[in-house]
């Protein structure tokens, strides 16, 4: 025999989502049958409790894009005249290597293994740049300071002739 039926309490607001999962069959021998909830609804603020929980939606408003518009404003273009994925496996090995650009190109023009060890001085040596990069670079030089992080780095250690 089905117990009494429950109050549903229906929210007005977005509340987040609980990942239970519901019985298939009332569970007659469980506590929740036989208990009565009727105090619960004259005690909680319902209220006060869907203000607390409420997912809060993301209106576009005017000030959120004006902050939008202002950030992307702010966010500098990096010139970019390597290949992405080489830039991006030059970064990593740069910051493998954890030396300044500037410690790279003395040891490499000093041959000081002890400070650029083989592995490292292997690992730059897939980054020789090539004619087309080295000219790119030329002709960026004056604006250096936007020059992505690999453009930089090759740019400092461009000389190790």
């Amino acid at each position: 025999a089905l117990g009494p039926r429950k109050k549903k309490v229906i929210s007005n607001v977005p509340l987040p989502m609980l990942n239970w999962v519901p019985l298939g069959q009332p569970v007659d021998k469980s506590f929740f049958h036989e208990m009565d909830e009727t105090f619960v609804y004259k005690e909680i603020n319902f209220v006060d409790f869907e203000e607390q929980f409420e997912v809060k939606r993301f209106a576009k408003s005017d000030q959120l894009q004006a902050k939008r518009e202002a950030a992307a404003k702010n966010v500098v273009q990096k010139v970019s005249v390597i290949e992405s994925n080489r830039a991006r496996n030059l970064v990593i090995a740069k910051r493998r290597i954890g030396l300044a650009a500037s410690l790279v190109q003395q040891y490499i023009k000093n041959m000081d293994l002890d400070g650029l060890c083989a592995d490292h001085v292997e690992l730059l040596l897939k980054f020789i740049p090539t004619k087309d990069e080295l000219s790119k670079l030329a002709k960026h030089a004056h604006e250096y300071d936007s020059l992505g992080e690999a453009e930089q780095f090759l740019f400092q250690v461009r000389s190790c002739h």
